[in-house]
């Protein structure tokens, strides 16, 4: 029986969201996490340091961050996404500033932008392995983004404005 539950979980309780579960690194290295908050983008990159071998392990792991406050966030924990959600919007999307259509989707995405928002942001696009697929700077209140040369899968969209991560979004391409 594993002491620890499969894959990457998390829980929010008294404003402190734990990250807790398995991942699979090398035996031979100490393991360590470092945690860069950038506005509601928490990264979190597993290190190894020390000497390789031949070999895998499971390790668990449990990472609390307190003071955490926020409606809604994504986690990055080792090129893997997590949404977390204490509500499922972000307060520019409860103003309906930002719309993209249709999700899930099959070729095309549609970002619909108030114009308050439309100078100075771009998106940018990750597959599930945080590997960037898309960047563009969004120069219209409607931008459509061709995802037909994608598989089917889920995608993060990242919304920026000024440089400021302000919104981000799960898509599913199918």
């Amino acid at each position: 029986m594993n002491p620890c539950p499969e894959g990457i979980n998390y829980k929010i309780e008294n404003n402190t969201l734990t990250l807790f579960g398995q991942t699979l690194k090398n035996c031979c290295t100490y393991k360590t996490a470092v945690i860069i908050d950038k506005g509601d983008s928490i990264q979190i990159p597993i290190f190894d340091s020390g000497e390789p071998c031949t070999c895998l392990c499971l390790f668990c792991f449990e990472i609390n961050i307190p003071d955490f406050n926020r409606e809604s966030c994504v986690v990055e924990f080792d090129k893997q996404f997590i949404n977390v959600s204490l509500n499922s919007v972000s307060d520019l999307r409860k103003d309906e500033n930002i719309k993209i259509t249709p999700n899930p989707f099959k070729e095309l995405i549609a970002v619909e932008l108030s114009d308050m928002l439309v100078n100075n942001c771009k998106i940018e696009i990750f597959n599930l392995l945080g590997q960037l697929v898309h960047k563009q700077i969004i120069l219209n209140n409607t931008t459509n983004i061709d995802m037909s040369e994608y598989h089917k899968g889920v995608y993060l969209l990242k919304f920026f404005k000024d440089d400021k991560i302000v919104m981000t979004e799960k898509l599913v391409k199918e």
